[in-house]
């Protein structure tokens, strides 16, 4: 199928929503082979319908190719020149391009142009740009500037050149046993895949808690949206569901996030007090999630998304794969506690346990307040 028509993302992605994971990812290997362009559409509402704010698009979706046939154009202003399509998402599509006035390629994140019609989504996307210009951090990606052309918005970013932990995780998973190591070395690093695991997410652990100390929450942390350059390094991008706290703790956007990678708070749906916290239980689901290829809470809809992480406590990471160190598994769990209380104080705390994990030297342990209250919840709901 090397040409396609909106009928055809719009009948896979119907197939595909239904699937789980390890069969979702046969089943658009089998229909869209080699045909990348396919594949990144579907993906790209896959991703959307996971968010609370998925919209369906309409018969056609922005690539290059369609901005340069729009009115002959392929940049945006003066001085941005459109290359190539790397990403999609909800909200918008990224793309690789080139900053004439400096001869410097950067990332263009433009929103979607249906999307432009709504004030308020203009505004998140606006929020996005204001919430990275405030941070400089080498795990935080930079952005250069935000504007506007024609009715398109856009955000000018750093382009790293890399992959997003997801991709790589899709990587690993399509891999044969034996090629997996050599796949997630590829881009984690030279060191075995627990070791290239931990000092990953313990770099971006670093990243939160300097947008923590600034009082920016993420919302959003999820593989997408960590990507790892060419020496092994992660960005921390996609700011798009950043909350600054010094405006308000309520989370009046309840709900808000991708539901695999939500916290408890996140997931009651009701308007509460969040803060920092929700990122280092976020985070502590992508661990486990690199550890073992596999997502700690599972549901066939959102409600069972959420009730399985409000609720449930996930299978340990080591039963999925028997390479886990316990002290790490104590630190993942740690990470995804039902209460808040019973987190890490901070993300600086959680990157210094897994830095303690790298050198071999693990002090921490869940209290044996959190060992009481996490029994006392398993008895209840087998009782």
């Amino acid at each position: 199928m090397s040409r396609w028509t909106w009928f055809d993302v719009k009948s896979l992605f119907a197939t595909a929503v239904e699937l789980p994971d390890e069969e979702r990812e046969k089943f658009l290997a089998e229909k869209c082979g080699s045909n990348v362009g396919l594949r990144t559409e579907i993906e790209a509402l896959l991703e959307s319908h996971e968010e609370d704010d998925f919209l369906l698009p309409p018969d056609s979706l922005p690539t290059a190719s369609d901005l340069s046939k729009g009115g002959g154009r392929s940049r945006l202003g003066n001085d941005l020149e459109l290359l190539s399509e790397i990403g999609a998402g909800a909200m918008g599509v990224v793309y690789r391009a080139k900053q004439l006035s400096l001869g410097r390629e950067v990332a263009v994140k433009v929103m979607r142009p249906h999307l432009s019609l709504s004030s308020d989504l203009v505004g998140r996307f606006r929020k996005e740009a204001n919430a990275l210009a405030q941070q400089r951090h080498a795990n935080i990606v930079p952005v250069h500037a935000v504007g506007e052309d024609q009715g398109l918005n856009y955000i000018v970013m750093d382009f790293i050149p890399g992959k997003s932990i997801r991709f790589l995780i899709r990587e690993m998973r399509q891999a044969e046993e034996k090629e997996t190591e050599e796949a997630a070395r590829r881009w984690l690093g030279p060191d075995d895949h627990v070791s290239n695991v931990v000092r990953i997410v313990k770099q971006v652990a670093d990243g939160l808690h300097y947008s923590h100390e600034r009082q920016i929450i993420h919302r959003d942390i999820k593989p997408a949206n960590i990507i790892v350059d060419d020496q092994a390094k992660p960005h921390i991008v996609d700011f798009g569901l950043a909350k600054d706290l010094r405006l308000s703790k309520i989370n009046s956007g309840a709900g808000a996030g991708t539901p695999y990678y939500m916290s408890p708070e996140q997931a009651s749906l009701t308007p509460g007090m969040v803060d920092h916290r929700t990122d280092i239980f976020s985070l502590g689901v992508v661990l486990y999630e690199m550890l073992t290829l596999s997502k700690p809470h599972r549901g066939r809809s959102h409600p069972a998304i959420f009730k399985s992480i409000r609720e449930e406590n996930p299978v340990s990471a080591r039963k999925l794969n028997p390479l886990v160190p316990q002290d790490l598994v104590a630190v993942c769990e740690k990470a995804m506690s039902k209460a808040p209380e019973d987190r890490f104080d901070s993300a600086d705390a959680f990157a210094e346990e897994l830095q303690r994990i790298l050198e071999g030297n693990f002090r921490g342990r869940p209290s044996i307040f959190s060992r009481i209250r996490k029994a006392l919840g398993l008895f209840s709901r087998e009782s």
